[in-house]
C-alpha cells in the first residue's frame, strides 16, 4: 500500500524524470504533464513520473517557467525548522572541513541548489552576512533558515552583526516577489548602523566602487561637496569624487573608484567619508569590493 502524502503533487514527463533521477534540482513548467491537488505559490509539492513514483518535494512557484525547485529526494523528510537548521549546519561544517579556520572569515556559506537552498546566495565578510533571495519558496522560509545560520556560526565563536539582504535584481519579479534591499531584523538582535566591517585575505589586491547620490543637508550652504573612500578611516586622496549642488538638498550622482592591496596576515576597514566642509545627505548608497587578483 502507498503511503499517503500530505503535499499536492505534479506529474512530469520522461524526459523530466530523466533529469530528477540523476539530481537535477529544477523542474520546468513544459515537463509537468499533470497536477494533482492545488499547490500554493511558494509551498511544498511533490514531484511524480509517469508511473507515479516519487522523485522528490520542492517549492512550486506558477509564476516561474522553473515551476518546482527541489529541495529533498527523500521521502522520508519533514519540512519544519529542525530540516533547515540541520542542513545549514552541514553547509557550514562542510566550509569549516574544507576552508579551515582562516578561509571561513570570508567566504559563500550559502551557495544555492548546491547546498539544499533552491535560489539563495549567502555570503560572509567578517561579521556580516550579505544574502540575496531569489525563490518564493526559501524567501518564505527564511527566518527559520536566517536564524538557524546565525546560530550555528555563534555556536563556534563567529559573530554575527547582522545580515543584510541584496534583493534588489529584476529577475525576483519574475519568481513573483518584489525587489527591497536592507536589514534582516534577526530576532534578539538591534539593527547595524553600518555595513562596514573588516574583511582578512591572504595578499590579494580588490576594486572598491562606491556609488550612490550626495546632497548639501537642509540649512546648510549650496556649494562643492565631496566624499572619498577611505581605508582604516583614513580618506584617499586620489578616490575624492566632487559635486556642485546650487541648492541644499537637491541630490547628484556620484561615484569613486579605488584600488586597495591588503597584505597577508592583515585587515582593512573600508569606508566612505564626508571631506567637505558641509554636512551631507547620503542616498542610494552602494560600496562594491571586487578582488582583482
Amino acid at each position: 500500500m502507498k503511503t499517503e502524502r500530505a503535499y499536492p503533487s505534479v506529474v512530469i514527463d520522461a524526459r523530466g524524470t530523466k533529469k530528477a533521477q540523476g539530481g537535477h534540482p529544477w523542474v520546468f513548467d513544459n515537463e509537468i504533464t499533470q497536477v494533482n491537488g492545488t499547490p500554493e505559490d511558494g509551498g511544498l509539492c511533490d514531484v511524480l513520473s509517469p508511473k507515479g513514483r516519487y522523485l522528490g518535494t520542492g517549492y512550486y512557484n506558477s509564476h516561474s517557467k522553473i515551476r518546482v525547485r527541489m529541495i529533498s529526494q527523500n521521502a522520508n523528510d519533514t519540512f519544519g525548522e529542525a530540516f533547515f537548521q540541520r542542513r545549514v549546519r552541514y553547509a557550514w561544517d562542510y566550509r569549516k572541513t574544507v576552508m579551515g579556520p582562516e578561509g571561513t572569515q570570508n567566504c559563500r556559506v550559502i551557495f544555492g541548489e548546491a547546498d539544499g537552498f533552491p535560489g539563495l546566495t549567502v555570503d560572509k565578510f567578517g561579521d556580516i552576512l550579505v544574502a540575496q533571495t531569489l525563490c518564493l519558496g526559501t524567501e518564505l522560509r527564511k527566518g527559520w533558515i536566517f536564524q538557524a545560520l546565525a546560530q550555528a556560526l555563534e555556536e563556534d565563536g563567529e559573530a554575527v552583526r547582522g545580515i543584510f539582504e541584496r534583493n534588489d535584481v529584476k529577475i525576483r519579479e519574475l519568481e513573483g516577489m518584489a525587489q527591497n534591499k536592507g536589514w534582516y531584523a534577526l530576532p534578539g538582535k538591534g539593527l547595524p548602523e553600518s555595513t562596514e566591517t573588516q574583511i582578512t585575505e591572504n595578499g590579494v589586491r580588490y576594486k572598491v566602487d562606491f556609488i550612490g547620490n550626495i546632497a548639501v543637508s537642509t540649512g546648510g550652504t549650496p556649494g562643492p561637496i565631496s566624499i572619498a573612500i577611505a581605508v582604516d578611516g583614513e580618506p584617499l586622496p586620489s578616490s575624492v569624487a566632487t559635486v556642485t549642488p546650487t541648492v541644499a538638498g537637491a541630490f547628484f550622482n556620484v561615484a569613486a573608484s579605488e584600488y586597495v592591496d591588503v597584505t597577508k596576515g592583515c585587515c582593512a576597514s573600508l569606508s566612505i567619508r564626508n571631506v567637505s566642509g558641509e554636512d551631507i545627505d547620503v542616498s542610494n548608497a552602494n560600496l562594491i569590493i571586487t578582488r582583482v587578483c
